[in-house]
């Protein structure tokens, strides 16, 4: 089976699953939780605090700015909307 960069959990009865059933199942999983994490759908979950400036900010590009840079500028916080 392929190397994936992610860590899933599958729980199922041994005996029941065949390698070929499993590779499947895992490869349509990892492309379901790709889809789900590149659409564009995922910026609108999130809102940017930006304490500095006293602004709360809904822009899809700046979410995605934001989400991409790994080093996050003091006092601006990523807030999910769930």
């Amino acid at each position: 089976m392929e190397r994936l960069n992610r860590d899933l959990i599958i729980l199922g009865r041994i005996d029941k699953l065949d390698e070929n059933v499993l590779k499947q199942e895992v490869l349509y999983l990892n492309s379901l939780l790709n889809l789900a994490e590149m659409s564009d759908d995922r910026y609108k979950t999130f809102e940017l605090m930006d304490l500095n400036k006293f602004k709360l900010r809904q822009d899809t590009h700046i979410i995605s700015r934001a989400l991409k840079n790994a080093s996050q500028p003091p006092f601006e916080f990523l807030i999910n909307k769930n």
